[in-house]
């Protein structure tokens, strides 16, 4: 299962047909649905929910979320920091920001993970 490890918070796809991302710290483990705009030159290219079936660190050192329509969705330092902290922190709602690719395209992403029971 591929996933990815940052400070020490571990996130997963939850492979469990709900496309739910998992973060995992210590002995904490949270659920946590996604939502993402997706924006190329201003135009909205998609708008809603993703299904997270593969998260990876790339070989270049890059991070790597991808969904069930082969969209896909990087995490700078950023995002990754933001993502640790605020899962360590419990938080009930994430927002990251970054650049992804749809369809070969690329643009830039606003997601928003929920955390769900």
């Amino acid at each position: 299962e591929a996933e990815i490890i940052y400070d020490g918070v571990k996130i997963t796809p939850s492979n469990d047909k709900t496309g739910r991302v998992i973060l995992s710290y210590g002995l904490t483990k949270m659920f946590y649905k996604i939502k993402a705009k997706v924006k190329k030159i201003g135009i909205t290219w998609y708008d809603g929910p993703i299904s997270v079936v593969a998260a990876w660190k790339s070989d270049n050192g890059e991070y790597w979320f991808k969904d069930n329509t082969n969209k896909l969705f990087k995490l700078d330092e950023q995002a990754l920091k933001t993502l640790a902290e605020k899962a360590k922190a419990k938080a009930s709602l994430i927002t990251l920001a970054g650049t992804g690719e749809v369809k070969g395209v690329e643009g830039t992403y606003n997601a928003t993970l929920t955390k769900v029971a």
